[in-house]
């Protein structure tokens, strides 16, 4: 830079000219500093306001002055950092520097200035010192003084002669830089330092956000549905632009039958995310869980009230499904189809929510709904074919072909759809829901056939599986292995059985009664109870109402009841594999 030709540094020096009657004020210890600063502004760059300010000799002192004058002047304060001293835990200037200005940003705060006072007023600050010339020394100086709000740091190099004047003509090009650099780009900087801390703020709230909805989670998983919401409304008030958070805040109002905070929750979910069409979903599924619960409280299907919340349902659904044609890859890269993935969901949801139960097969609402989530599914696979189809569109198709009563076309698509790991869990859910409409409509062998394949597969869903194949062996006459996977789905979810959907089978939940009953005797046995083997065989046959057990079956039994006595924890496992 020393180098450089006069008349270029003459031209450069011109660049300044807007900003010659500024008021600079050098805050430099330095004596020789001092001078040369002084010099440089004054003779050679024609600065008409440039005046040297005494530091003082106490820390204290300095910061005082310093504070005074950046609160009481418009001005630009070269400050060379102090040295550190034998007490500080300072070991480089930067570090000292860094404690410096934290105690001058401490002392304006104390005077009672506002944060972006105090910010404006450090910002005002600009260091200069001597060290090394390297770009890397400055861009860590000037990273550091970014959390002031300080844009820039003036660093010299050891100069290369002994004498004042010739150091002087070195410094001169490199001071002309940096205040062209500072004059010419403070605002921009600025600017880009608080955009910065504006980002930096988010990605914190971001962060803590996403900590509230996983605890949140793990509430919902353990069936907390009240703790789940506050966790799931913390992370509303700290990411406020998050529509994830309205959406699990509404679901978990609705599984603790807080209707209309559940509907608020999702309409605020639809305000921040215009284009999703989740929160209509939800609103739409809300207001027919709504109207099932009046049904059942002896409310007429026909009453004005019931029919209101109908006429919601099937707007909101028709809304969900419009936004869900429109979604748009998410890149230019993704090659998922998203829109018919949300159509499938929102179809899917439609044909699970069984009103022909509560209204009949004939009830006008049930019919429109049902044209309009085949409607959709078909407009959304429409010229499709099964060959090199995307899983999320196997889906789409396989919902449409059990909508046909196609089922071993829906089964073929789903676990095809399952290879690929993305949409594993889906295909399984919509397997495991299929097993109960082929139950329902070709007959309990093949429901069960189904759930068995679906277990075989180690799906994720493992709880629900084995639950709806405890309630087709039931149907099928088979108790015994009922009872056993009932025990399966319990013991893979513990949460299980707070779902309301648990107890809608009586018999099944019966039979879960007698086996937690021999679980607690295992438990609370303090072995007061005797092998009962001999009572059974010796019991005259008139008194018995059930044939004896077989002998399989006995030696079982014996076999149980000695465990009971003789070790709890083998009696327990015992009892969980019978």
């Amino acid at each position: 830079m020393a180098s450089d030709a006069p008349e270029k540094q003459d031209s450069a020096a011109e660049r300044l000219q807007p900003f010659r009657l500024n008021n600079i004020r050098p805050f430099i210890r330095d004596a020789n500093l001092r001078h040369q600063s002084q010099v440089i502004l004054e003779k050679l760059l024609d600065f008409k306001n440039v005046v040297a300010v005494n530091m003082g000799q106490t820390s204290t002192e300095m910061i005082e002055k310093l504070c005074k004058m950046l609160m009481t002047e418009d001005v630009h304060v070269l400050l060379s950092p102090p040295t550190p001293s034998k007490d500080s835990r300072a070991d480089t200037k930067l570090e000292a520097l860094n404690d410096f200005l934290l105690n001058v940003q401490a002392r304006l705060k104390q005077s009672g200035k506002d944060a972006e006072k105090v910010s404006r007023y450090m910002s005002k600050i600009v260091p200069i010192l001597e060290e090394a010339e390297n770009y890397q020394i400055r861009m860590k100086y000037i990273m550091a003084l970014a959390e002031f709000r300080i844009t820039d740091a003036f660093i010299l190099p050891y100069p290369e002669s002994t004498q004042v004047a010739d150091q002087i003509k070195e410094r001169y090009p490199i001071m002309l830089n940096y205040l062209i650099e500072h004059f010419t780009e403070k605002e921009e900087r600025l600017q880009k330092i608080a955009d910065s801390k504006a980002e930096a703020a988010l990605s914190e709230r971001r962060e803590q956000a996403q900590k509230l909805m996983k605890q949140g989670e793990d509430y919902k998983r353990t069936g907390n549905f009240e703790e789940a919401v506050q966790c799931f409304n913390k992370a509303i008030e700290v990411l406020p632009d998050d529509p994830g958070a309205y959406i699990e805040s509404g679901r978990g109002y609705t599984k603790l039958k807080k209707y209309s905070r559940a509907i608020q929750r999702f309409t605020e979910a639809e305000e921040v995310a215009n284009d999703m069409p989740v929160p209509n979903q939800e609103i739409g599924s809300v207001r027919i869980m709504q109207v099932k619960e009046m049904i059942a409280q002896g409310k007429d299907p026909d009453s004005p009230e019931v029919a209101k919340l109908l006429d919601e349902a099937m707007l909101n659904y028709k809304r969900a499904l419009s936004k869900a044609v429109d979604l748009k890859p998410l890149h230019q890269d993704d090659d998922t189809d998203r829109s018919a993935e949300a159509v499938a969901k929102i179809a899917g949801s439609i044909f699970k929510l069984e009103l022909t139960e509560t209204l009949g097969s004939r009830h006008a609402m049930v019919k429109e709904l049902g044209a309009l989530a085949r409607d959709s599914l078909q407009s959304a696979v429409k010229d499709s074919t099964t060959d090199n189809l995307p899983p999320s569109q196997m889906i789409c198709l396989a919902l449409a072909e059990v909508d046909k009563g196609n089922f071993g076309e829906a089964e073929q698509l789903l676990f095809r759809a399952a290879e690929d790991k993305k949409y594993l869990l889906e295909a399984f859910r919509e397997l495991n829901y299929m097993g109960t409409q082929v139950r329902t409509k070709i007959g309990v062998d093949d429901a069960i056939r189904l759930y068995r394949k679906l277990l075989e597969k180690d799906p994720p869903n493992k709880a629900a599986i084995h639950y709806n194949l405890s309630v087709a062996l039931y149907v099928s006459g088979d108790r015994t292995a009922a009872a056993g996977s009932i025990v399966q789905a319990v013991y893979t979810d513990p949460s299980l059985p707070q779902d309301e959907m648990f107890f809608r089978n009586v018999e099944v939940v019966k039979l879960m009664e007698r086996l937690l009953e021999l679980f607690a005797l295992v438990k609370n046995n303090e072995g007061k109870i005797r092998p009962r083997q001999k009572a059974v065989e010796q019991a005259p046959a008139s008194s018995r109402r059930r044939p004896l057990p077989n002998a399989k079956f006995a030696g079982y039994k014996a076999k149980f009841e000695g465990l009971i006595l003789q070790d709890r924890a083998k009696a327990l496992k015992a009892l969980y594999e019978l």
